[in-house]
């Protein structure tokens, strides 16, 4: 386990939060615990995130709220499905 791993998962121990994958929450952010924020979302530098943030949504401010979602909801409903997270870049082909 590196530091990188070990300092997640202490924070996720007592934060008892559900932070998805491609996730980035920017500095001195304030998380409220067991709320759960979703695959791809972005939390602006500052926010005290109160709620649940949806998966692909940025939000800032005090209390955090949702400011645009990253893309339509046609493609972000696809992205939930693809999973994209869980596959390695040696899995594609780049001869195209």
């Amino acid at each position: 386990m590196n530091i990188r791993t070990f300092a997640f998962s202490k924070i996720h121990e007592l934060l008892k939060a559900d932070i998805g994958n491609d996730v980035w929450i920017g500095g001195n952010v304030t998380l409220k615990r067991g709320i759960k924020i979703g695959d791809g979302a972005i939390i602006a530098n500052h926010a005290v995130v109160t709620k649940d943030v949806e998966p692909y949504t940025i939000v800032g401010g005090v209390p955090a709220k949702i400011i645009k979602h990253r893309f339509s909801m046609d493609i972000i409903s696809e992205f939930m499905k693809l999973k994209w997270w869980r596959y390695h870049w040696a899995d594609f082909d780049f001869s195209a």
